[in-house]
């Protein structure tokens, strides 16, 4: 268990992400909660929804927005995360005709109805405003007290979920070491605190959140992408040379970096379809589940992969031919309900021990990063 305090007013603790409370609901361990989003306009409510998927079948419901459930309507869509009774957390930019400027907010999202709240932004909240900079997956977190982490371009807020109050833990202005100059991605590790990726860094940076400090995790030799995942100083990461079609392991604290699937350089590590993934999450141990494109089909619907990090081996969930109902067209986040195992299961186990195996079989096959 770790607590983080911001200042003198905002605590948070941080015991695990796999101690989320069980109860009935639409939701069940191992679903996959896909944010769907598009354009705003103004004059179309409910232009992004949230669908559940069945990581067994690949079916596909939606569970809030265009038409199902009641509250504020969900306009672009930026990233989702789970609150720790399972309560579903969305950021939504939008323009606002009466000040003709974007906006953001963090909209809440009851799993068993759909009805959406707003939880922080114009009209709730005390604080910095947030800017209406929220595009991009991973940029929302919360921790097991229900503190809400954002992201929101080079700024970092953490969102007291009760009042809405805006606190600024770091961003350029605040804070010693390297500014930001193109992060994403936010996540508070138990060994690291909160972690973000920057691409034209190279780098991933640990932001002390009493302080606002940045320090640099380590030069990675891969082009951080799009999304990544960090459990005890470890990162599975969504990069490649130009699009992200290839997953990683990088341990934050040596920068060492061990392929696990997809295009590396001229070989093609794992069977099954090549993805450019946008999204990443974990689904179980030894698991991940890939959001994005099948690169083997030319366009069409979004798709969802299962990747298996002992052989790299790739399989369509949903999407492509794969799952009844409607099709997700637009991703522009997803996260793993989480399915409860012992307290052995973050990537200490997923990473530390599969990775032995995971290098011995690159360089019985000579492979490289």
């Amino acid at each position: 268990m770790k607590r983080f305090c911001f200042g003198s007013a905002v605590c948070a603790t941080f015991i695990s992400m796999h101690t989320i409370a069980l109860y009935a609901a639409t939701i069940n361990p191992g679903d996959i909660l896909v944010l769907q989003g598009g354009p705003s306009d103004p004059q179309v409510d409910d232009v992004a929804a949230v669908y559940r998927v069945d990581a067994i079948t690949g079916n596909r419901e939606l569970i809030s927005g265009r038409g199902v459930g009641t509250g504020l309507p969900l306009l672009e869509g930026g990233g989702i995360a789970l609150g720790p009774n399972r309560e579903i957390y969305v950021t939504d930019p939008y323009f606002n005709l009466d000040t003709l400027e974007r906006e953001g907010r963090i909209v809440r999202i009851d799993p068993e109805t759909g009805n959406r709240t707003l939880i922080s932004g114009p009209g709730r909240g005390a604080g910095p405003a947030f800017g209406g900079i929220f595009g991009g997956p991973g940029q929302l977190q919360v921790t097991d007290d229900g503190t809400v982490f954002l992201r929101e371009d080079t700024r970092i807020f953490a969102v007291n979920p009760l009042t809405g109050d805006r606190t600024l833990v770091s961003s350029n202005d605040m804070g010693a070491g390297p500014n930001l100059l193109g992060p994403i991605g936010i996540h508070v590790d138990t060994a690291l605190g909160i972690v973000v990726g920057d691409p034209i860094l190279q780098h991933f940076v640990q932001v002390d959140p009493t302080t606002g400090n940045r320090t640099l995790l380590g030069s990675l030799p891969i082009n951080i992408q799009r999304d990544f995942i960090v459990r005890d100083s470890i990162a599975i990461v969504l990069a490649g040379p130009s699009l992200a079609n290839a997953l990683f392991f990088a341990d934050l604290n040596s920068g060492a970096v061990t392929p696990i699937s997809g295009i590396v350089g001229a070989q093609l590590l794992g069977a099954g379809p090549t993805f450019d993934g946008n999204n990443v999450d974990l689904l179980r141990p030894g698991q991940l589940i890939v959001g994005g494109n099948n690169t083997s089909i030319d366009g069409g619907p979004r798709t969802l992969f299962q990747v298996d990090v002992a052989t790299g081996n790739r399989t369509v969930i949903s999407g492509s031919g794969v799952g009844a109902g409607d099709e997700i067209t637009s991703l522009h986040d997803l996260v793993v309900v989480p399915v409860p195992e012992p307290d052995a299961f973050g990537l200490a186990l997923l990473g530390f021990l599969v990775i032995a195996s995971v290098i011995a079989n690159r360089i019985c096959h000579g492979a490289s990063a």
